[in-house]
């Protein structure tokens, strides 16, 4: 039986628990973040990932384009030997996303995205009391009824997924907020 953190394609093996991709036995170069989107790929072979997906799991707390995403791909495929006109390992799905394709050796993890590492979902908010404090306004005005909607804009960069997420994490647990969050990724 495969261990869970251990898939086998090909002359490939992944191991997450190693953080290493090998090929016959031998371990190959490959940036962290490559690597984590193979791994998540590979916890649901076949199935399709979506662009947001794959951002919300790989790049956790990290504003980043589709540039970022297409070089992790570029990567994998290079090392992988995959052609993406004839895709033996990860198949695109234009416009929406991307589903690792070869059959793996043995018996796979079970399906679903692996648990979030907790460095990756802490995030860093400096200087940011007076944002926070206002969007713990309009939460305690929507509690008391007050129906809100919220808005947080700005420059690329300057940290407005790191505020939304801090509050997030602040209230998190409360039955009774719901949120939900879009993105603009410049294309």
């Amino acid at each position: 039986m495969q261990n869970p953190a251990r898939w086998r394609f090909g002359p490939f093996e992944v191991d997450a628990e190693e953080a290493q991709l090998r090929r016959d036995g031998i371990a190959v170069p490959v940036t962290r973040k490559a690597l984590s989107l193979l791994v998540v790929l590979l916890g649901r072979p076949g199935k399709l990932f979506t662009k947001a997906e794959l951002f919300e799991t790989v790049w956790a707390g990290t504003v980043v384009t589709d540039a970022a995403l297409s070089r992790a791909i570029r990567e994998l495929r290079i090392v992988l030997g995959d052609d993406a006109s004839a895709p033996r390992c990860i198949a695109t799905v234009h416009g929406v996303g991307f589903r690792f394709v070869a059959s793996l050796d043995a018996e796979a993890p079970p399906p679903g995205p692996p648990r979030a590492d907790s460095a990756a979902t802490r995030t860093r908010l400096v200087a940011r009391a007076d944002e926070l404090a206002f969007l713990d306004v309009a939460l305690a005005a929507a509690h008391a009824g007050r129906r809100r909607v919220v808005f947080v804009t700005g420059e690329a960069g300057i940290g407005k997924t790191a505020l939304v997420e801090s509050f997030l994490n602040r209230h998190a647990g409360e039955d009774d907020l719901w949120a939900t969050q879009g993105r603009c990724i410049e294309g």
